[in-house]
């Protein structure tokens, strides 16, 4: 039976001064069937520049002249961010490990190398890949964007930040790598790409 609420009320029977009960029926609530689920609507990925989160949008003024954008590039390829400054050896030493195999896989992968000294204008980078053209052959580099370097929290230089088709960023690492973390990473977006 449905649950019972009981109240005080007055009936003309009665004298005004007399309350009386008066039983009231409410409908009893039906359990829900077992097979409903709740659905709820799926949340928003948090945008920032950690593992899992959607990528921050950036546009970025390449030394070549281009521009790139996140969106547009993500439309072809997935991205490598890489933070450099051109006097930071291990720097040097990463990049040189990672020219021997990305020819291999630029196609999938847009490698863009900014630095993050605000001293290091469009002409000393030009000179660097001047005097470096094996290192900075086949990768873009930017001079620093104080609003991209912001947003994705980059604080130390050999900081590389990866991000799949998607916007998803996959990869985070302040570590050294050498060819074979370079060809771990490139290779996961490669098979990514087939198996997309």
């Amino acid at each position: 039976e449905g649950c019972s609420i009981y109240y005080l009320t007055k009936t003309s029977e009665q004298p005004s001064t007399t309350p009386t009960k008066q039983k009231i029926h409410q409908p009893t609530v039906q359990p829900k069937p077992s097979n409903v689920t709740n659905i709820t609507a799926p949340q928003q990925p948090i945008i920032g520049p950690f593992v899992g989160n959607r990528a921050p949008d950036f546009s970025l003024d390449l030394l070549n002249g281009k521009t790139a954008r996140k969106v547009a590039i993500l439309n072809q390829k997935a991205i490598v961010l890489y933070f450099f400054t051109t006097y930071c050896v291990p720097c040097q030493e990463e990049m040189n490990e990672m020219r021997k195999i990305y020819p291999n896989y630029k196609n999938i992968i847009q490698f863009i190398a900014m630095t993050i000294d605000d001293q290091e204008t469009a002409d000393v980078l030009q000179a660097f890949k001047q005097n470096h053209p094996l290192l900075t052959g086949s990768i873009d580099l930017a001079p620093l964007n104080r609003n991209l370097m912001n947003a994705y929290k980059i604080t130390s230089p050999g900081t590389k930040i990866a991000m799949a088709k998607n916007g998803t960023v996959v990869v985070r690492s302040e570590s050294q790598f050498d060819q074979n973390d370079w060809n771990d990473m490139f290779l996961s977006f490669k098979n990514l790409t087939i198996s997309s």
